[in-house]
């Protein structure tokens, strides 16, 4: 089940390692542009980005092989192609209309890797928050349904709290009526 999901903007030479069962290296992007890249995974799969070349290598790395793939972006509103990875999920590729990115795309044996258009959410790239300055990465995006229904859980958590403060008070009152009853 895919329910994980991660938005990247890559340069050229950037690797994306997905576990040890996929590795996304960018070869070439024309005009040396970034591209960004929105990965569809399972959750227990972690996603790493090398900062340089050297953290990208593997120190015993699995064999990995795979084809390059090309892909010919068509604006910056929408995902150009998804690169399907079946035993991971699948990525979906931004770039900007007419600029050529060129992947190398590796799972095990060169298994279970596929180009699918038109990509399964071309407009994917809205979704994503705002991107964090000097990373490659983005925030999560909040819907407004979600953060009504936090501001609707915080109210409701404040009401309880507060009715409970309320009824131990009323106990606290009604205990001292009864021994006062008592008394007299």
């Amino acid at each position: 089940m895919i329910n994980k999901c991660s938005n990247r903007k890559l340069d050229i030479g950037q690797t994306i390692l997905i576990s040890g069962i996929t590795r996304i290296d960018v070869k070439h992007i024309n005009n040396n542009a970034r591209t960004s890249l929105s990965l569809m995974t399972i959750s227990r799969l972690p996603i790493n980005v090398p900062q340089n070349r050297i953290n990208g290598r593997l120190q015993d790395p699995p064999q990995l092989y795979g084809p390059t793939i090309e892909i010919l972006g068509i604006g910056e509103e929408e995902a150009a192609r998804d690169i399907v990875l079946s035993s991971a999920g699948w990525a979906s590729v931004q770039c900007s209309r007419d600029q050529y990115v060129i992947f190398d795309v590796m799972t095990p044996d060169g298994l279970g890797i596929h180009l699918q258009q038109p990509p399964l959410l071309q407009y994917f790239f809205h979704l994503h928050g705002s991107h964090i300055e000097q990373t490659l990465f983005f925030n999560k995006h909040v819907y407004m349904e979600d953060q009504q229904e936090t501001d609707d859980d915080n109210q409701y958590k404040s009401d309880e709290l507060e009715m409970i403060i309320n009824e131990n008070i009323w106990r606290r009152e009604k205990v001292k009526h009864q021994r006062r009853a008592k008394r007299t």
